[in-house]
């Protein structure tokens, strides 16, 4: 598990190794008078059985590391240092670990803590011993030199991220993962429900059954989940597991007789919801159940919760910045959680770790995320979740997860360290790079105290952190250095330069940012190159194939090639309230199209009802014409076409366009071409234009050209 091959190391080697070595150790943290060992005797500190099991996979691992024989000792003696391994279950902490000069103790409270106390060991002393290989192992963060007791900041410590779906390494970072230690997650409880449920099971809303909805007064209901428990996961005794019990993801609400005795109103599931996750604790006290803060459950319930109960709490209305608990939104956020914390002493909070809308471009995370933390640990709250791209390639993934890992053991953590022995242990030869241009993405988004885009453009991208000169040069400098690495190392390069090749062509769609043809080409075709790599299908949560993105970008260039009309270069003027972040009405005839897949860029969206602009008079030249407008059709943002447009000049309506029977929403983003002939029109009068919304809730308008021929 998680050896790697030995590495000869000549004798001379071994020699400027071994003068190194104390000023090495000083590294990590105040040096002892003790010299570092040039043999470890590793030994169980008791003759239990978990002790010398313990000992002996330690000893195992730390041989077979070894680039040298005679590294591990049987016996006592001057130059060796004894390492003694426990396993504790009264320790007062979680871990603790001992140092005099000649003795090591590490001590675990559960097996857990115990496996990554044991790697933490590994890759300390492989920092300062040359002789041990570490390389696949995350920093260290532990001090062995001085010794500490310390425990874990949050009992539950999740990364939904492609880098940490694996057990072996969740073990490494002492992380959970949602897809693998949860009995059920999310809004999954009609998954056990079965191919033909029973009507009973669903919510009664407006007197009707609604299938999207469940009934969590149900007797059925509770008798599924009691038998999905027991037959999957046994009644708790033994070891517990985490069951979450939420609505679907909708308002719905059941009001049947047996839901509104429980005390459920229109606006809240909260009573019912908490009577049926009373009774499946009162039935299994071992297990773990929770309930979530959202939607139709979003007010705490009257009473406080068995102590097997659990709330998981949305960070999404806490700003994503490291000082977004001290903005008024982070204040009421504090306010909730104290609320739910008088509810229940087991408060997970569901935070995130990604612009959804892009996962291809560098995020700078680390430190937003700590001071998150830090703030959490000190409310008390006992879990965390970092929701990531889940099983899809993000750029820096790896590092991020392996830093927030860490994190989650201890929030008051330097990142920039971490960030650095993290890449010159994975990329030998381009890590100070790498590492570099990171950690000052880091550092720029603490001096700009922006808040981060979860759902955001590159524009907002640009604003808040990236500094588009310094991304270009470490792009060019990565893609030449590559060509000099190692065979695995440019291995291990390759779907980095091949993600990047997106943040360049997103970049080139800002104005004064364009690349030439020959370099749009070639980073498409770079791009193109995702197929090889099996979890780089998409750049986005949803709607975001990189296949589309490609074919949309290339369309998007011929029609910014095309035939310009009489608007080119005339801003157009608003005549009804715009949405915050669009109110630059230029980019409606600056010749520049939009991409379909990616409504951030290059579009105006607005939400007024209805949505009116004028036209300037200099843009109509003729008694007649065309007016082409150019919109963006995409139901699953809720972006819609307009119901129907009108043109107006001098109070007469001149044009008016109805849509056609609504039908099914496009499988994707399409931009959609409307064209309304005009006839009478007196030159340089202006136009206005009005568009008429789908009653729909949060329904929006897009356009990202408007043309008169």
């Amino acid at each position: 598990m998680f050896t790697s091959s030995s590495i000869f190391v000549s004798k001379s080697v071994r020699l400027l190794a071994a003068i190194g070595l104390l000023l090495l150790a000083c590294g990590f943290g105040c040096c002892t008078s003790a010299p570092l060992p040039q043999r470890y005797r590793v030994i169980p500190a008791t003759d239990r059985p978990e002790d010398v099991r313990w000992a002996t996979y330690l000893r195992d691992h730390l041989a077979a590391r070894a680039s040298e024989k005679g590294l591990l000792a049987d016996r006592k003696g001057a130059d060796v240092l004894d390492v003694m391994v426990s396993l504790d279950a009264s320790l007062s902490h979680d871990y603790e670990i001992g140092r005099s000069d000649d003795e090591l103790r590490l001590a675990a409270r559960d097996k857990e803590k115990m496996l990554w106390l044991v790697y933490q060991f590994l890759s300390r002393v492989g920092d300062s011993d040359l002789r041990v290989t570490v390389s696949d192992l995350p920093p260290a963060v532990v001090d062995l030199e001085n010794g500490e007791k310390k425990n874990f900041a949050f009992e539950y410590r999740g990364i939904y991220s492609e880098a940490n779906a694996d057990e072996e390494r969740m073990s490494l970072l002492a992380s959970h993962n949602i897809d693998y230690d949860w009995g059920l997650w999310g809004h999954n409880l009609p998954k056990i429900l079965g191919k033909h449920p029973d009507a009973s099971l669903f919510a009664l809303v407006e007197g009707e059954r609604n299938d999207e909805q469940l009934c969590f007064s149900s007797p059925l209901l509770y008798k599924t989940i009691e038998a999905y428990v027991l037959d999957n996961y046994g009644d708790g005794r033994e070891s517990a597991a985490r069951f979450a019990i939420m609505p679907n993801d909708n308002s719905l609400v059941c009001e049947c007789p047996l839901c509104v005795e429980q005390g459920n109103t229109a606006a809240s599931a909260t009573p019912a919801v908490t009577a049926l996750i009373r009774r499946l604790a009162a039935r299994f006290p071992g297990h773990l159940f929770f309930t979530s803060s959202y939607l139709s459950t979003s007010a705490p319930p009257a009473d406080r919760l068995p102590e097997n109960v659990g709330v998981l709490l949305s960070a999404m209305d806490l700003p994503f910045s490291a000082i977004g608990p001290e903005t008024p939104a982070g204040r009421r956020f504090t306010r909730l959680l104290r609320t739910w914390k008088e509810k229940t002493s087991r408060v997970y909070i569901w935070d995130y770790m990604k612009n959804f809308d892009d996962f291809l471009t560098p995020f700078p995370v680390l430190g937003t995320a700590r001071a998150r933390l830090r703030y959490y640990r000190d409310e008390g709250v006992r879990g965390v979740v970092f929701n990531g791209s889940g099983n899809d390639y993000s750029t820096f993934d790896d590092l991020q997860t392996t830093v927030l890992a860490a994190l989650l053991v201890e929030p008051e953590l330097s990142t920039a360290p971490l960030v650095t022995t993290f890449c010159r242990r994975r990329y030998p030869e381009t890590g100070a790079l790498t590492a570099d241009f990171y950690n000052r993405l880091e550092q720029v988004a603490e001096k700009r105290r922006r808040v981060l885009p979860l759902y955001g453009g590159i524009a907002e991208v640009v604003a808040a952190y990236l500094e588009p000169e310094a991304f270009t040069a470490y792009y060019a400098k990565l893609e030449k250095a590559s060509k000099r690495c190692s065979t695995e190392e440019r291995a291990l390069l390759n779907p980095l330069l091949t993600a990047l090749n997106f943040t360049r062509l997103q970049l080139s769609r800002l104005p004064g940012r364009e690349l030439s043809a020959a370099d749009v080409e070639q980073a498409i075709l770079n791009l193109e190159g995702h197929s090889a790599f099996g979890n780089m299908a998409g750049f986005r949560e949803v709607n975001g194939k990189i296949a589309d993105f490609i074919e949309d970008f290339r369309a998007s260039r011929r029609l910014s090639a095309g035939e310009r009309g009489s608007l080119s270069g005339l801003k157009p003027t608003a005549l009804s309230p715009l949405d915050e972040g669009y109110e630059d009405l230029s980019v409606l005839t600056d010749g520049r199209y939009g991409l379909p897949i990616d409504y951030h860029t290059g579009w105006l969206l607005s939400s007024a009802r209805p949505f009116r602009l004028a036209i300037p008079g200099e843009g109509v030249l003729r008694s007649s014409g065309r007016l082409c407008l150019s919109l963006l059709d995409a139901p699953g943002w809720r972006i819609y076409l307009p119901l129907s447009l009108r043109v107006v000049q001098d109070g007469r309506e001149i044009a008016v366009w109805k849509a056609p029977v609504e039908a099914d929403g496009a499988s994707r983003p399409v931009r959609r071409d409307v064209e309304l002939p005009l006839s009478g029109l007196q030159p340089g009068h202006p136009l206005e234009i009005e568009a008429v919304l789908p009653e729909k809730p949060r329904a929006t308008l897009a356009c990202d050209e408007i043309k008169i021929y």
